[in-house]
């Protein structure tokens, strides 16, 4: 929850989509998913993307991975299994 609310209050960030950590030992795995405030200029988004993974890391230390997935806010499709 700590974790939300940070990537929430920053102003790279316009909307959380999603986050997923990962425990390994002591070191912990971060993945975001988000929509970036910054869509027009890609080297901007990527210098974004950048800082909010160093502010990351600076505040838990024991964070030694983080993966960035910029995307957009979309409706969810619904999912027709072949099985069904």
């Amino acid at each position: 929850k700590d974790l939300q609310k940070f990537l929430e209050s920053r102003q790279e960030i316009k909307e959380v989509l999603e986050v997923i950590t990962l425990t390994m030992g002591e070191k912990i795995m971060v993945s975001v998913k988000a929509d970036m405030s910054e869509k027009e200029n890609a080297t901007k988004m990527v210098d974004d993307i950048n800082l909010v993974e160093d502010a990351i890391k600076k505040r838990w230390p024991n964070v030694a991975w983080t993966f960035f997935e910029p995307d957009h806010a979309r409706k969810k499709k619904k999912i027709k299994h072949a099985l069904t």
